[in-house]
């Protein structure tokens, strides 16, 4: 008996599967899994959209986007393009020839991102579109976070919305084991999410990224309750020291420390982020007027990263408090010849 063939939506989602895998390897190349993602995006996009092969499509564009994202941050307007393009795949997939008239400016070149959004995820609910559509206007935001602060922050408000509807939905789900032919739609490691190393993460860190859009703006207060918020991720890293710095910037010391202790009970903080963690909270203590606890911690600072200069250039100024002339000129001598 003839072997039956494998449909295209499941060699799509093994492929998407395997390139993950791979991803997840310390020893991948880059600019090769990046090709092998437009092969397999070009090859997805030479049909028609249709909502069942979208389910893969958005997944296997998310994972391109954010392979190109995170090689090149600012992305140029070609990331902006193909996010957008795939958002609008979702649209033509869903309307009909007379409906479409309706939506036109929305399949523009240049639409209105946070509209077509909105018609998109109204269109997605009730389907497996609409974490990855998610995932997708979230990388948008984040590419659009340092040139169009306004526009980022509407995207991440209308993801925002539709994860507060569909969390009562996802709650109590297990998470997507990435065997067999189960798409695994996003590249991003699960630690980076704030999630479990074993879980498939079900929304991307929207209240950290609206924190960011709310302190750029100069609106701490409003960034703080983002923060503060019960469904913020408290365990999310950079959550956690965005709220330290932002309290030390407002001189609640204390609650500074509280918030920058959390970042160092987490699993997964590297050597240069706990460095700059001590450093900050260094800082907290100096300005409480406590030298010599601050001296500590700047010096734990320096273990985890010598070449974080700031940290011995804060070391000095206690010795200057301390009325240790000598050593904060033998301390600035160490700091001049690094």
């Amino acid at each position: 008996m003839k072997k039956r063939q494998p449909s295209f939506l499941q060699r799509w989602t093994t492929e998407n599967n395997r390139l993950v895998q791979q991803y997840l390897t310390e020893d991948h190349n880059g600019l090769t899994l990046q090709s092998e993602f437009q092969r397999l995006v070009k090859e997805i996009q030479g049909l028609p959209p249709r909502i069942p092969s979208l389910c893969v499509e958005l997944p296997v564009v998310f994972n391109l986007c954010y392979l190109q994202y995170t090689s090149k941050p600012q992305g140029g307007a070609d990331l902006s393009t193909a996010l957008c393009g795939a958002l609008q795949r979702v649209l033509r997939a869903s309307q009909s020839g007379q409906a479409v008239l309706t939506v036109e400016r929305l399949l523009n070149p240049d639409p209105d991102v946070t509209v077509l959004l909105k018609h998109v995820i109204q269109l997605a609910q009730g389907t497996d579109l609409v974490e990855p559509v998610c995932l997708l206007a979230t990388l948008l935001a984040l590419r659009l976070l340092g040139s169009q602060r306004d526009k980022s922050s509407a995207i991440l408000q209308t993801v925002k919305t539709c994860k507060t509807q569909t969390s009562s939905e996802s709650e109590g789900n297990t998470a997507a084991s990435g065997k067999g032919c189960v798409i695994q739609p996003h590249l991003i490691p699960s630690c980076v999410l704030g999630t479990d190393e074993d879980s498939r993460c079900q929304h991307p860190p929207v209240e950290y990224l609206l924190a960011c859009c709310y302190y750029l703006d100069g609106n701490t207060a409003v960034c703080l309750q983002e923060l503060e918020r019960p469904a913020a991720d408290q365990q999310f890293l950079p959550a956690s020291y965005l709220k330290g710095y932002v309290l030390y910037g407002e001189k609640r010391y204390e609650e500074s420390i509280l918030a920058l202790q959390d970042c160092l009970s987490s699993p997964v903080l590297d050597m240069c982020s706990k460095a700059r963690v001590l450093n900050l909270m260094g800082c907290c203590c100096a300005q409480q007027g406590k030298p010599h606890t601050a001296v500590q911690l700047f010096r734990e600072a320096l273990q985890c990263d010598f070449s974080l200069h700031m940290a011995l250039y804060n070391i000095s100024l206690q010795y200057r408090a301390l009325g240790l002339g000598d050593v904060e000129l033998e301390t600035l001598n160490l700091l001049v010849t690094l």
